[in-house]
This record gives structure tokens, sequence and C-alpha cells, in this order.
């Protein structure tokens, strides 16, 4: 097994409780570092209606970069850049309606929400390249997660973008956890209430530009925890529906003990299903199927995967405590380049494991990149 050159900080222990707010059943509370929202709502207008009542409640950080001129003016000017280009996305009409609520709870601008929302699907190169690890003991399942963004967006996010653990129960849909950011409406990670989890990785250096429309990333891997059950459900979604750009997805189902990666563009797809109790996932293909696709340099993810590949290689338990230690990996040093070559790297944003069978987060609440390295672990219940 190979020897990471980290030292683990634990910190697990709960943190006091320094804000809260209501509306009805919904609310939001901050424990140290880390915001934990749970949304209780008829329909998708209302959830972000809530939410950015919730957020405004609570004077969220993110507020102030949308209300200073001298942001809202290169955004405007930014927005009618790329509306031609947002025109093309296939954006469920319940998330829109969403992102209206959101602007109107919060008294911030719509058309800011919605470039926000939706830029990454624009511009290919704004570097979201992460790393996510399954593993299965016995009964419990774990899953860690790092999120890597650009250094020089990393450092506005961890001032204006506090980590959000949202809970959102809408009526005629799954409930659902995810770890999000302020004034998003879709989900990178989380788990529904059938045990599925999903992990999203941008895969780096592929053709995909001769597409023009296509679902928003973020809302594809919304709607999979919002509509399946199981992972059947999950095969027949995919199958059938693309995303704007290139993708993998880590699905793991708690109840079936199954974990797939699921290596998607807007032109093809295929599955990797792990043979074993433990899969993981960086930022490119790895099958012959979808590799082609590539046109530039993954070496940074194929260092990532060798990681992986070697802390797992003969492990048969993992601990809490084990999955901070690899997520604080920085063996291949702290450069991020376009693709990071270690799992902790200067645009590491968001660290953190789900304890799905016990329904728990274990989030880092570093205020520095990589943040897995410069806080500590906060336990929140779910």
């Amino acid at each position: 097994m190979v020897k990471l050159n980290v030292k683990v900080k634990l910190g697990l222990k709960r943190k006091p409780l320094i804000k809260e707010a209501y509306i009805g059943t919904s609310s939001i509370t901050y424990y140290h570092g880390v915001y934990y929202m749970k949304i209780n709502a008829q329909n998708h207008y209302d959830a972000g209606l809530i939410q950015g009542k919730l957020l405004k409640k609570v004077k969220h950080p993110a507020l102030r970069l949308t209300k200073k001129i001298l942001h809202r003016i290169p955004l405007t000017f930014l927005y009618l850049y790329v509306k031609k280009h947002l025109k093309g996305l296939s954006i469920p009409k319940e998330h829109i309606e969403e992102l209206k609520g959101m602007a109107k709870g919060a008294g911030v601008s719509y058309r800011l929400l919605y470039l926000s929302n939706f830029i990454y699907d624009i511009f290919k190169k704004l570097g979201f390249h992460c790393s996510t690890f399954s593993f299965f003991n016995g009964d419990s399942l774990l899953v860690g997660r790092n999120t890597d963004i650009k250094p020089t967006w990393t450092r506005g996010s961890l001032k204006y973008a506090k980590s959000l653990v949202i809970k959102m129960s809408i009526k005629g849909y799954n409930t659902y956890h995810h770890v999000s950011v302020p004034f998003f409406s879709g989900v990178i990670n989380g788990f529904n209430e059938h045990g599925i989890v999903v992990n999203s990785h941008r895969v780096a250096y592929c053709h995909e530009d001769t597409f023009e429309s296509g679902l928003a990333s973020s809302t594809y891997m919304r709607q999979i925890l919002e509509g399946t059950k199981n992972m059947a459900q999950v095969r027949k979604y995919i199958a059938n529906n693309f995303p704007v750009r290139s993708v993998t997805l880590q699905v793991t189902s708690e109840k079936e003990k199954q974990i797939s990666v699921f290596e998607r563009n807007p032109f093809d797809y295929e599955e990797i299903k792990s043979k074993s109790n433990k899969l993981w996932c960086t930022t490119h293909f790895k099958t012959k199927k979808m590799s082609k696709y590539h046109y530039g340099s993954i070496k940074g993810s194929l260092l990532r995967q060798k990681t992986f590949e070697d802390f797992f290689k003969g492990r048969r338990t993992l601990s809490i405590q084990d999955s901070i230690f690899l997520l604080q990996d920085q063996s291949n040093g702290l450069k991020h380049l376009e693709t990071g070559s270690s799992i902790a790297n200067r645009g590491t944003v968001q660290s953190f494991i789900l304890d799905v069978t016990n329904k728990k987060i274990i989030i880092s609440n570093g205020s520095k990149a990589p943040v897995s390295r410069s806080g500590k672990f906060v336990e929140i219940d779910l």
C-alpha cells in the first residue's frame, strides 16, 4: 500500500450552532463553517423561494457578491456574450422555476442566477476536475469526494460560497441530500432516500463541440436523484438522456450493493461495473470505446487514479479516518494545472465523506485550498 505524505487532521466533534433561520418546516443552520439547509416544498418554485429567503435571513456571504455593482456589471456583459450558447441547453422547466423562486426570495437578479448555474456547460476549461471513491464495509457504505476547480475560482468560492449541505423534499419527487453552493439549482454530488448515490466529474480534453444541444450537466445529475430508485432505472435514464458535456458519473446503490462508473458524452456512453466492494473515479474516460474522444493529456487524472489503486489494493475495511487520510493526499504535489495530479491540490474547494448507511456527512470546513488540509472535518447528522 502506498504511503501518502500527509498528516491526518481529524476534529470530528460536532461544532456549536452559530446561526439558524426557519420558514415553516424548512430551515437553515450554521455549524462551524458549514451551512445545512432543509427544504420542504410543494413544487420547485416554492423550493427556490424558500432557499432564497433562508439565505437572506442568515445573510449568507454570497449575497454580498450579488449586491456589488462592480460584480454585477461584468456579469451582465458576460451573460449577453454567452446568451446564444445558453439557449442551446436543455433545462427542465421545473428547474427554471426554482431559479426564479430563488431570485424572488433572495432579491437578486434571475439573469445572474441563470448565468452562474449554467456557465459550467459553456466554458469547457473552467477546470472542474474531481475525485471520488465508494467503499462497502459489509453492509455500510462510505463515499468520499474532493471537488476541484481552478485555483483562481477557488479563492472566491471559499470567500463567498461556503459549503452548503441541502436536504431537498419536493412533493412528488424523491427526497435527496447533496453538497451544493448558494443559489445552485442543480446537483454535482448527493444521495436520495432510496440509497442511490451520484458523483459527477467533468472529463478533460474531449471532443464535443459539434453538438449543439443537450441537458445541462447539473440538471442531469439532479434528475437521477429525483427520479430513480435502483440501478436499473439509472441505466435506463443514462441510456435515454445525454448531457451537453462529457462527464463520468459514479453511481452507487446502497441497497443493491452495486457501484458503476458511467462514461457519458453527447454522442455515446459506456458502463464500468465494479467487480468488488469498491470503485473510484477521476476525470478521464477509461474504456476503449470512450477514450477515443480524448484529444489532450490526461496525465493528472491517471496519477490520481493510480493513488486510489495503490491505497485500496488489498484493503478490506475503511474507516472515516482512513477516508480523510486519502482525501488529504498530495503525493504528486499541489499543482492544479488542467486536471490536478494529487487528490488534494490547489483547486480542492470541497472535501467530504458521505456515510450513506448512517445518514451522516463528514465535511471539511477549510478556508484555504486544499480544504481537506486547511480545516477540520465537521460531522452533521442528516
